[in-house]
């Protein structure tokens, strides 16, 4: 039996015209620039979800990307492709010129989410904030500098006098996982009282291969401590409401991508970075020279420390482990304020499953001092006379956002949220990861992988 689409009830806010034509309605119509693994993701949950968005255009260089993303949903019809964000931008400009004014919408399409590899990320926001009116999704890291990243807040910042409508989202989505998203609202409930620390622990699997083998460098991909830890770092902010001051780091390249080599050409900051896997060479590095082959090793970092000193004089520590995909959980976030303490647990990714017999929540109250008796002064406290800890399993609202993609269901959400921000719900407004966001989240772990590169020496985050 065919199962029927996920059912959303999104209110319809009330929308007035700007500058000859309304917000965009629901379904809201999306193209994904990137055809990889995070693009078919997006791609997945957009098909739960047809009363809400629906694709109607991809775009990526590599034809075989395109043609798996296209297979992947066989029952999404008329689907434009595009080899180049610049014919895409072409497109929809000609049909933005023939638009349906009258309905108040754009003729073909009203969004965007880029899911291209990190480094290319900075002139796709060029060219679609500048030369298009389209909302746009953009994949966690913003950018992989922090000078990058500020470029892009300046553009937003200039567009926002023209189009103050259009909605910019960075794509942090871990806050929507089920028990990260109980975890901070019994923070925001203030539940376990003033936050003072935040731990978070990832150990997972080694990086996946992707396309040219962009995510084995740290100038293409920003480093593990920009590309994969920009989430956790988010959500340190998140937590302790309040920005980073500087952080300390240690951590290495010690287990991992030690006998990977590739093969590369092209200069620095290419559309395609053109590298390959050298399968056959145990070498290093060639020495360069005309018809010589540069061989290069992977220089990123498989696991880390990191201790963020923050302004109002909270504390968070993150411990990255890519080696130990043994982990009955992937994360662990551990939340300990004056009166209690906060945990939330994620499955590791992949699982198709729910994991109901895990718990995934735990919470904990201290008592009031008025109940401490003063043997505790002297011995620690006995189990038996503190308030029971609370623990339980958060599931996904449906066994198919758990097929959709590796998040448990947040990539979902976070999209479902950024379309009805673009309808104009101000209640997914209030929920907008900002583009100072993102780029608070790079500056964090750029700082961290520049402590390592010191010994662990403090580093002043950038802002």
């Amino acid at each position: 039996k065919a199962r029927s689409p996920l059912r959303l009830y999104v209110s319809m806010p009330s929308r007035g015209a700007i500058d000859g034509f309304d917000s965009p309605r629901l379904p809201v119509r999306v193209a994904i620039i990137g055809a990889g693994c995070i693009g078919k993701e997006h791609m997945r949950n957009i098909s739960l979800m047809p009363e809400v968005a629906q694709v109607v255009a991809l775009v990526d260089s590599n034809q075989s990307s395109l043609a798996s993303c296209l297979e992947l949903l066989p029952s999404i019809k008329n689907v434009r492709t595009f080899e180049s964000v610049g014919s895409f931008v072409r497109w929809v400009n000609a049909e933005d010129d023939m638009g349906d004014f009258d309905m108040g919408r754009r003729s073909q399409c009203d969004a965007v989410v880029i899911a291209t590899p990190n480094y290319t990320h900075l002139n796709i926001m060029e060219e679609v904030v500048q030369k298009t009116s389209l909302h746009v999704l953009v994949e966690k890291p913003l950018c992989t500098k922090v000078e990058d990243c500020r470029r892009v807040e300046r553009l937003v910042e200039d567009d926002r006098a023209s189009d103050p409508r259009r909605v910019v989202w960075v794509g942090m989505e871990y806050k929507y996982m089920p028990s990260v998203a109980r975890l901070l609202q019994e923070v925001k409930q203030g539940s376990v009282g003033r936050v003072r620390m935040v731990s978070i622990r990832e150990h997972r699997f080694p990086f996946l291969t992707k396309v040219g083998y962009w995510n084995r460098f740290n100038e293409l991909s920003g480093g593990t401590l920009v590309e994969k830890c920009c989430h956790f770092f988010d959500l340190m902010r998140q937590i302790l409401k309040s920005d980073p001051v500087r952080v300390m780091a240690s951590g290495g390249q010690d287990v991992e991508y030690q006998s990977e080599l590739y093969q590369r050409s092209g200069e620095e900051g290419e559309d395609q970075a053109n590298i390959q896997q050298h399968v056959a060479c145990q070498q290093n590095e060639d020495e360069d020279g005309a018809g010589k082959i540069r061989l290069m090793r992977p220089d990123i970092i498989d696991n880390a420390y990191v201790i963020v000193e923050f302004k109002n004089g909270g504390r968070a520590c993150l411990d990255l482990c890519m080696f130990a995909e043994t982990s009955l959980y992937q994360e662990e976030i551990c939340v300990v304020g004056d009166r209690g303490k906060v945990e939330a647990f994620g499955s590791r990714h992949g699982e198709k499953e729910e994991q109901e017999d895990l718990s995934n929540f735990r919470i904990g109250l201290r008592p009031a001092k008025s109940e401490w008796n003063a043997a505790r002064e002297v011995d620690a406290p006995s189990t038996k006379s503190l308030p029971p800890v609370q623990q339980e399993h958060i599931g996904v609202t449906d066994s198919r956002l758990l097929e959709a993609g590796a998040h448990e269901g947040s990539t979902f959400h976070e999209l479902r949220r950024f379309c009805e921000a673009i309808v104009g719900e101000e209640s997914a407004m209030e929920e907008l990861v900002r583009v100072e966001d993102g780029r608070w989240a790079v500056a964090m772990g750029v700082a961290a992988q520049k402590s390592i590169e010191m010994n662990g020496q403090p580093v002043e985050v950038e802002f």
